[in-house]
């Protein structure tokens, strides 16, 4: 009986090996895991909406109106009315781009009515919102003649806040030859900068005779949309 069970014991120690040996016992306590490897998160990125359509950037041009009264100027003696007037000119300096200004200055009645008629008879398409038809026309290199003052004792010229007061104060007014302006024409030399502010100065040398002044002023602006 001891014989017996000391066969069995050794043949299942035998059985056991073989099978170790060709990896097909399963050790004995041993538990099915599972596999350890680390598996990085997916991270997902906000959307994001880009335009990829490119802005263009058109140019277009506008003209402005700037001054458009009518003041009275006194004869030089007169001592309680004023024989020089000096007006600002207000130019949009802020937003936009300045090409270039165009004016027109009327003594007197007659020339006033000689501007009525020629607005009067301005070809309709000629017409600009916002400013008066001759003028507009002018600056825009129409055809246009316009009215010319013939009054040689009113005088006007442009300049600095410094310069006008300096005629204002040491030439009582009188504008010297050099510095005068005609009574219409298309400027250039603007001031591009609200530090360049410049006036009109407008000077009636005549002893006796008060005027009306028509002024009228107006500026061609090039605009910029994007589209």
């Amino acid at each position: 009986m001891k014989i017996r069970k000391i066969i069995c014991f050794n043949l299942s120690i035998l059985i056991v090996s073989t099978l170790t040996i060709f990896g097909c016992a399963t050790p004995m306590h041993s538990k099915k895991t599972k596999d350890s490897k680390a598996v990085s998160p997916v991270i997902k990125e906000p959307l994001v909406d880009i335009d990829t359509s490119q802005s263009k950037i058109v140019y277009d041009t506008m003209l402005v109106n700037v001054i458009d009264e009518k003041i009275t100027i006194s004869a030089k003696t007169d001592l309680e009315g004023q024989s020089v007037k000096v007006i600002p000119l207000d130019l949009p300096l802020k937003s936009n781009h300045i090409c270039y200004g165009a004016y027109w200055i009327g003594v007197g009645d007659s020339n006033h009515a000689k501007y009525k008629l020629l607005e009067q008879t301005m070809p309709g398409e000629w017409a600009k919102l916002g400013v008066t038809i001759p003028l507009g026309a002018y600056a825009l290199g129409k055809l246009v003649s316009l009215p010319e003052s013939t009054t040689q004792q009113v005088d006007f010229m442009i300049g600095t806040a410094e310069e006008t007061a300096k005629i204002i104060s040491q030439n009582k007014g009188k504008i010297p030859a050099s510095l005068r302006i005609s009574s219409f024409q298309k400027k250039f030399d603007l001031p591009r900068t609200a530090k360049e502010k410049q006036y009109l100065l407008i000077s009636n040398q005549h002893l006796i005779n008060a005027y009306e002044i028509n002024v009228k002023f107006i500026v061609m602006l090039i605009i910029e949309n994007r589209k």
